[in-house]
């Protein structure tokens, strides 16, 4: 039996095995064109779709957790300083921290704030003015998805059957990366710990890597390739020159 005195070493040893590391997954994200479509293809003159617009355009902005988003009160926001920012009461791990955010985005915010009358309580409420559910949320994000994906004339840029609101959290931090931004501050501001998290989106391909790598092989000083008869021709020629030999 397990319990019994002879197996506790071989139990012990068990527990103390370290598990092999394997590599993390490159997360799911949107590409900046998509992201583009799917805010341009919002019907923000409608009640329902500037408060859409406004979900999409923070969770991307801020990069913040969906939880974050549901639990974001007015009281949260710092609209009137500069930087603007939001600021997350209980993120990941009970800790706190200040997200800024663009213009636009504070501007989309504020217009939202204006037309649903809200000046207090949770920031973004559902049709029966309760909390949103991470659940509510991804059913937002995803009926514009798939609006994005039926106008788009290019049905090629879009990958993903469905999409979940980490992607958008992912996107932000892979575009950041790319654009060159300390992945110091891509730390923070995404709120993690430790570099090991957000090293992740350092491996993450991108298409600007791809054009320097292509710019940099383009001005290596390779001769004119052979052709295939050429390269028949020299084979047979270093043939013969071996069997006369």
């Amino acid at each position: 039996e397990l319990k019994s005195v002879e197996n506790f070493n071989i139990c012990a040893k068990i527990k103390n095995l370290k598990l092999r590391k394997t590599d993390k997954k490159i997360p799911d994200r949107l590409t900046i064109e998509e992201i583009e479509i799917i805010l341009n293809s919002i019907d923000y003159d409608t009640k329902s779709g500037l408060k859409g617009l406004a979900i999409f355009a923070l969770l991307y902005d801020s990069a913040i957790r969906v939880q974050e988003l549901c639990d974001l009160t007015v009281n949260d926001l710092e609209l009137n300083k500069t930087p603007f920012t939001v600021f997350i009461a209980n993120g990941k791990g009970s800790k706190k921290r200040i997200v800024p955010i663009s213009e636009s985005v504070k501007n989309i915010i504020l217009e939202y704030l204006k037309v649903y009358n809200i000046t207090e309580g949770y920031l973004f409420l559902n049709k029966n003015q309760k909390q949103y559910t991470r659940k509510g949320i991804n059913y937002q994000l995803n009926k514009f998805y798939q609006l994005a994906k039926s106008d788009s004339t290019d049905a090629t840029l879009f990958t993903y059957d469905k999409i979940h609101p980490h992607m958008l959290r992912h996107s932000k931090a892979t575009h950041m990366i790319e654009n060159n931004i300390n992945l110091l501050y891509v730390r923070d501001f995404l709120g993690h710990e430790h570099f090991t998290s957000s090293e992740i989106y350092t491996k993450i391909s991108s298409k600007k890597r791809d054009e320097l790598i292509l710019e940099t092989s383009e001005i290596l000083p390779l001769k004119k390739q052979k052709t295939f008869k050429e390269k028949e021709n020299l084979e047979n020629w270093l043939k013969s020159t071996t069997l006369n030999k």
